[in-house]
């Protein structure tokens, strides 16, 4: 057993930290201001598992922890900025028992989109169109958590540099993979986590599916499998990047270009970026994807056809723009 000496530069040093801690007693961590989100949360969340299974080690950090790795690795918060939103820790159970403890009928997927427009507030607090967009972006990510990873605590970490934003949700559910195969319809494609994460990134395809194309159910959140196909699409159209892990995979997409690095998560993790600046209208970017999603989705077996009202847009929009 020895100590070691980690950079966490780039978001593919933190991929590597599992096997980078290996064989240690202390830890030496230089962080650098490039890490984004995605790596801040795979970090606090390897860092944390080396803490709790030698209590006795140390670790050192140097650079700059804007994130708040330290903080989160020692079950604290550093406090957020106008800019960042450091690594933290959300109870989306909770947060929906407290709206209803306070006599507000919401669904859980009412409670998260507003938490999520508070969390877009707090980096977009001027720029209404910036602000809507990135609720709806944070609002997909984490309705995944309760409806597929089957927990209810998700670590965020958000960041703005202008009209850049990066942010990431990670879970420690039941990941991608058997979320998807609990449903006998996708067994036949997805063998391994490679097949689960770049089915994961299609239009329509969801643990929810049932033969017909259709979701039978009337509840308006109900799942369509449009959520990562959504977030992920709509983060490339802005010149950005979109990150997910489950598994022992990563699926990297970025410029035109898709790939798989090796990882180690039971849960799942996602990461985007995106640039801000003249995106137009959020709702009517919403709408194109959507529609392309859904023309893509036409030619996919075991997949919905029709995206949700959620998945087309934030429900608390819909619902200022209904009649009296």
């Amino acid at each position: 057993m020895a100590s070691c000496c980690i950079r966490l530069h780039t978001d593919e040093d933190a991929l590597l930290l599992t096997d980078a801690l290996k064989g240690t007693t202390d830890a030496a961590v230089e962080i650098s201001e490039e890490l984004t989100p995605f790596g801040a949360l795979l970090a606090v969340r390897e860092l944390r598992r080396f803490r709790a299974e030698n209590p006795q080690a140390a670790i050192e950090y140097a650079g700059s922890d804007l994130l708040g790795i330290r903080a989160a690795v020692s079950g604290e918060a550093a406090a957020p900025s106008g800019s960042v939103l450091p690594v933290f820790r959300a109870d989306l159970y909770a947060l929906h028992r407290e709206a209803l403890a306070h006599g507000e009928l919401l669904e859980m997927g009412d409670a998260i989109e507003r938490y999520s427009g508070t969390l877009a507030g707090t980096l977009f607090p001027n720029d209404a169109e910036p602000r809507a967009l990135l609720t709806y972006l944070l609002r997909e990510l984490l309705r995944n958590v309760p409806e597929h990873a089957g927990c209810g605590e998700a670590w965020l970490c958000a960041r703005r540099r202008g009209p850049r934003v990066c942010a990431a949700v990670l879970d420690e559910g039941r990941g991608i993979r058997s979320s998807l195969c609990s449903n006998a319809a996708h067994r036949r494609n997805i063998q391994t986590d490679e097949d689960a994460l770049s089915w994961a990134v299609k239009a329509g395809i969801s643990k929810a599916f049932r033969p017909g194309g259709r979701n039978p159910s009337d509840d308006p959140w109900a799942n369509s499998g449009f959520g990562l196909f959504m977030t992920s699409r709509i983060s490339l159209s802005l010149g950005g990047s979109f990150r997910l892990l489950s598994g022992g995979r990563c699926l990297a997409m970025e410029s035109g270009e898709t790939r798989l690095d090796k990882a180690c998560l039971s849960g799942t993790a996602v990461g985007l970026t995106a640039c801000m600046e003249e995106i137009g209208s959020s709702r009517a970017r919403i709408a194109r994807a959507a529609d392309e999603g859904e023309a893509e989705a036409r030619a996919l077996r075991a997949a919905f056809r029709k995206a949700s009202l959620p998945s087309r847009g934030l429900m608390g929009e819909r619902a200022q723009r209904k009649p009296d």
